[in-house]
């Protein structure tokens, strides 16, 4: 019955007697068999009546969503650095938690109360947990963002690839917070002054 309702929804833009307003678009989402949701085939003559689009987790996308919505500094950082964890299906039968754009949203949602391995990997599974728990102990030696765009700290004290991503997401973080002309320009000095010039390149394009 709700094949058939589907049927008439997309070709006739009615359900019954109710018929949809000029100018509405009728848009579907679903999983792919292969994904392993609850899914079943599409008829083919309903598959023929639609447009078929596939739609890739993008991290850039996901960022713009994830400073709006007050995601964890950390885990933007983290995934900046390791874009792979964005979104990665497991190959096991028995699938409980995985990273995903949604999957990470409960993982900054629980890290606001619990940032033990156990809890992460309850949320992303246990091969992304305990990549971003290594993260997380480097991102515990970063100065002060504040003070960073106050313009106190001028140097970074630690040198690495993980330090630079941390300490770009902690400033991009508390810049969304507070953006002025002052701490903008500090930010650029900072950068252009401690930062590779691959990293600087990646910390400009986002702010």
């Amino acid at each position: 019955m709700v094949q058939g309702q589907a049927y008439q929804l997309v070709l006739d833009r009615k359900l019954g007697t109710y018929k949809l307003p000029d100018g509405w678009a009728i848009v579907a989402a679903g999983n792919r068999m292969m994904d392993r949701g609850v899914t079943y085939k599409m008829p083919a003559p309903l598959s023929n009546r639609l447009l078929h689009l596939e739609i890739e987790p993008d991290l850039n996308a996901w960022k713009d969503w994830a400073f709006k919505n007050n995601i964890d500094t950390s885990v933007i950082s983290f995934l900046n650095s390791q874009p792979q964890y964005l979104y990665l299906m497991p190959d096991t039968p028995e699938i409980k938690a995985f990273p995903s754009p949604r999957s990470w949203e409960m993982a900054s949602n629980m890290m606001l109360f619990d940032k033990s391995f156990e809890a992460i990997a309850a949320t992303v599974g246990e091969g992304a947990a305990a990549a971003l728990t290594g993260f997380l102990a480097v991102f515990g030696k970063i100065p002060d963002p504040e003070s960073i765009l106050e313009g106190s700290i001028k140097k970074l004290p630690v040198e690495s690839n993980d330090i630079y991503f941390a300490v770009a997401g902690s400033l991009l973080t508390a810049l969304k917070k507070n953006y002025t002309k002052e701490r903008v320009e500090n930010f650029f000095v900072f950068v252009n002054t401690n930062f590779p010039v691959e990293f600087q390149a990646f910390a400009i394009k986002d702010v």
